[in-house]
Formats: C-alpha cells, structure tokens, sequence
C-alpha cells in the first residue's frame, strides 16, 4: 500500500512535515521526498503546458445525501 503523501510535490511535504513536528521514520520520509524530487521537472512541465478551464459556477451547491450501497457515488461520478 502506498503512503498518503508518496504523490505529493515538494512544498506540500515540507508544509505537512513542518506542521506536523517531523516524521517517525526518517527513511520512509527520505523516500517519499526523493520520489517528490524525481517527479518535480514533470510537475513543473505539466504546470506549463495543460491549461484547465476556468469553473463557471452559476447556481448554488448541489449536496447529494445517501445512504451506504444506494449509488450516490454513481451519481456524483456522473
């Protein structure tokens, strides 16, 4: 199973580490910062190059309320 924060970019691990007092296991941490520094140039690229549409929001918010195995997952992937 993978670490929460094995997909996190460099400034959100050192907020949560910062925050947070550190890590227990200064290996694990090692790791995931190494693998957060490996990723960083493909980061930065696609922060370069995929340009998302901006969110036109025009109503409230929609909160759909159900109960366990009833496919409101369904629907809210929808």
């Amino acid at each position: 199973m993978a670490h929460p924060l094995s997909g996190a970019d460099l400034g959100t691990l050192a907020r949560v580490f910062r925050d947070g007092g550190g890590a227990d296991r200064a290996l694990a941490s090692m790791a995931i910062f190494a693998a957060a520094a490996a990723r960083m140039p493909f980061s930065l690229a696609e922060r370069a190059f995929v340009q998302l549409p901006a969110a036109d929001v025009d109503g409230p918010p929609l909160f759909i309320l159900g109960h366990w195995r009833s496919g409101t997952t369904h629907l809210y992937n929808l």
